[in-house]
């Protein structure tokens, strides 16, 4: 028997031996395939046809260009982030990414969302049009010569949800245009919080998080030991500085999205003892809590400005938390973090490149090292974290399962008790703490109301 030509070649497929192509309806499996085929193609030509025409003009490419730009503006899957970018889902992770768009891309969405031509000369004075490719150069031109406005802006794609100075919540999934950000993969909360908490619901929240996090080894926390002898915080006395930061650094985390500036956040422990205390595992607590996922993780490098690069990447490309990890016996000075964590946008210079770019800074910067210390000007926009076990060998101690997988589990009802405070200091007055310049707004929303609930737990 001979080898069939393509599906779409019906007719020169006859086989050598009879072959009864009958089915119960009276139709043949030629005329069937052929039906299939037509009907196929008729679909296909009425979305072409609904499809705009782009003009590829030899002589003035510049006018195919704007041309281009407008359809292309139209299909709502190009975005404007330190370039021209698209999202796409991560095959490891199933979460949406940015991705850079190249001159292959350009051409292969120009095709898919308009009919390229270009006008012959057909001679006697007429002219007609022929389907074409778009060149190359277009677009190139078209990637190297953008000045922006015409595609959406996105600041970043986040996880946690949007949040206002009134305490209204926004857990929707898709392109944000008020705010320039993209969720993902951001659960429904209107069911989880009161619509106006007081203070017995907001105590109970802080409660929630206590639990959560009991077992970490906070350097100044009162601990009590339980049936297995594993030390965890007691919850009958209020919370002490190192675990109060904590507890800050989490909301810090579900908030930073929303916030214009915030401060960063260490995680410490000793420099001989600190090995094995759970800064990294905290962190990522952290993440799994407020995002859901966990984040971009660099070393610090060698030097400073290797760290500056790394950050800088990282920072570009959008990203919504970043883990410096294992930063140890280090005195940490850089210009980048200082700029990124007071102002956005911030300046950041592309790799390789004189160029500057404004990137948005709405991104969560952790930091964990044993011996860890800052610069002067670094000490204000850092909250520290100080763990300490103990003991000389932190890495031995038994626990029972795994605490990062335990809270991602519970991500729902911990994120829940983060909105509940949050949303609880933003429909009280509530006194303010002392002034810390350049974050008032974080002052607002974070630290104001979990000072209040804390000077309550002590007073009563």
């Amino acid at each position: 028997m001979r080898k069939p030509p393509s599906s779409r070649d019906v007719s020169a497929w006859t086989p050598d031996h009879p072959v009864d192509y009958a089915d119960p309806m009276g139709k043949s499996g030629k005329e069937k395939l052929e039906e299939h085929e037509k009907d196929r193609d008729e679909n296909w030509f009425d979305e072409v046809k609904s499809q705009p025409r782009l003009k590829i003009d030899r002589v003035n490419p510049h006018l195919t260009v704007c041309a281009l730009e407008d359809i292309l503006s139209e299909s709502n899957c190009i975005y404007e982030s330190n370039g021209l970018v698209e999202i796409v889902e991560d095959q490891l992770t199933g979460r949406k990414v940015t991705k850079a768009i190249d001159v292959n891309r350009i051409i292969l969405l120009a095709h898919q969302q308009s009919r390229p031509y270009v006008v012959n000369y057909a001679g006697e004075g007429s002219y007609s049009e022929k389907n074409a490719t778009v060149p190359k150069a277009i677009a190139s031109m078209m990637l190297s010569s953008y000045t922006g406005g015409k595609f959406p802006h996105l600041k970043a794609i986040i996880s946690t949800p949007l949040l206002s100075e009134s305490g209204s919540i926004s857990c929707g999934n898709g392109y944000d245009p008020d705010t320039c950000f993209y969720l993902d993969h951001i659960p429904e909360m209107d069911a989880s919080l009161p619509a106006r908490p007081t203070l017995n619901d907001a105590q109970l929240a802080l409660n929630t998080i206590r639990k959560a996090i009991n077992t970490f080894p906070f350097a100044d926390a009162d601990t009590l030991p339980d049936a297995k002898g594993i030390d965890f915080v007691d919850q009958r006395t209020p919370p002490k500085l190192d675990e109060s930061s904590c507890i800050t650094a989490l909301m810090t985390a579900v908030v930073r999205p929303s916030l214009s500036l915030s401060p960063a956040i260490l995680i410490t422990a000793a420099e001989t003892s600190g090995a094995g205390t759970g800064k990294g595992k905290l962190a990522r607590c952290m993440f799994a809590i407020a995002y859901g996922h966990q984040p971009s993780v660099i070393t610090a490098g060698p030097n400073s400005e290797e760290l500056e690069k790394r950050l800088a990447a990282n920072l570009i490309s959008g990203c919504s938390c970043v883990l410096i990890d294992n930063a140890n016996s280090l005195l940490l000075k850089s210009d980048l973090l200082a700029s990124v964590i007071t102002e956005n946008p911030s300046q950041i210079r592309l790799l390789g490149q004189t160029r500057l770019v404004n990137t948005s800074t709405s991104c969560l910067i952790v930091i964990t090292g044993n011996g860890l210390r800052v610069t002067e000007d670094l000490a204000r926009r850092f909250m520290e974290v100080r763990l300490d076990a103990g003991m000389e060998d932190p890495e031995t101690r038994p626990f029972a399962g795994d605490i990062v997988a335990e809270i991602a589990a519970s991500r729902e009802k911990l994120l829940a008790a983060c909105l509940t405070i949050f949303r609880f200091g933003r429909q009280n007055n509530l006194p303010g703490g002392r002034p810390l310049g350049g974050f008032e707004q974080w002052c607002r929303w974070v630290r104001d109301p979990l000072l209040a609930l804390v000077t309550r737990f002590g007073n009563s």
